[in-house]
């Protein structure tokens, strides 16, 4: 048996209802939903299973916008108390958080800037580019080119070959914090799609999801 639990920062019931409608992975286990989430009160309940194994999730949501998943997973042969998850969530009290300074800190880490990272290889090269524009504005580039050189022959001569393709996403930004050098950034598109993306500060140098980006001044924002 194992308890797994984690700390969902600005989360409504119905993302963690989302959340919880996905598999479970667990390793190098997969579960599959065996139970829909339900939704009772301020918590979120569902059901999971795979193979020999059995998984059972509560979410609580505290008044704050903040959730605590707790996840037990066990082997279908073990006999648990279900009310093993139902004393942890019911022991966790949520206090007001204290967080304005971190909110203030980050939202000047990012306003009016881009975070950019250039990848290449031998025949392809990627640009990605984020602005998080002082208005809340935000926009997403990217830029990819991938080249194929086919030698010539003695009928036909060489060529290269190249297929550049562009995307962007535009939308607005906003940034919770986590911790002192960690944060997520909510992201609600234009197409009506929301996105979180964990960012992290280690030795000056911006971590966009676990991996570095360089941070300048933005010459996209007003």
């Amino acid at each position: 048996m194992a308890i797994l639990v984690t700390f969902q920062p600005n989360a409504s019931a119905a993302e963690i209802k989302e959340s919880l409608s996905q598999p479970l992975v667990f390793g190098d286990l997969e579960l599959a939903v065996t139970r829909s989430p339900q939704t009772r009160g301020n918590q979120v309940t569902a059901s999971f299973a795979a193979q020999a194994w059995l998984g059972e999730a509560r979410a609580f949501i505290g008044p704050h916008g903040h959730a605590i998943i707790a996840v037990l997973f066990r082997a279908s042969h073990e006999r648990v108390d279900a009310q093993v998850l139902d004393g942890l969530i019911g022991s966790i009290r949520f206090t007001a958080p204290q967080q304005g300074n971190l909110v203030r800190q980050w939202q000047e880490a990012l306003k009016g800037m881009m975070v950019r990272k250039v990848s290449s290889s031998a025949n392809h090269t990627s640009e990605q580019s984020a602005h998080f524009c002082s208005d809340g504005q935000y926009a997403f580039f990217r830029a990819f080119n991938a080249s194929v050189s086919v030698p010539g022959g003695t009928e036909f001569p060489g060529m290269n070959l190249s297929n550049p393709s562009h995307e962007e996403a535009f939308g607005r930004w906003r940034v919770a914090p986590t911790g002192a050098s960690t944060a997520v950034v909510l992201l609600e598109m234009q197409d009506g799609s929301r996105t979180r993306v964990p960012i992290a500060l280690q030795n000056g140098t911006m971590l966009v999801d676990g991996e570095p980006w360089a941070r300048n001044k933005s010459n996209r924002c007003a």
